[in-house]
């Protein structure tokens, strides 16, 4: 497999989905993939995995 994408870090990013839009509060200093930080569970190395839906979807208990 070919990889293309060689970043210059610091790479800010955002989430866009049916015209909404989210950016990531922080810029990406480590990582080429969003799996190598957002992780299944938050704790030192990771906050998490990144949830997105538009306004008023209820998550069940335990996401954010």
């Amino acid at each position: 497999m070919r990889n293309d994408y060689d970043p210059v870090f610091p790479v800010w990013v955002k989430v866009r989905y049916g015209g909404i839009e989210q950016p990531m509060g922080s810029p990406i200093f480590r990582e080429g993939s969003c799996a190598g930080c957002h992780g299944e569970r938050p704790g030192p190395d990771s906050p998490g995995p990144v949830t997105f839906a538009p306004a008023g979807v209820a998550f069940p208990p335990g996401c954010p």
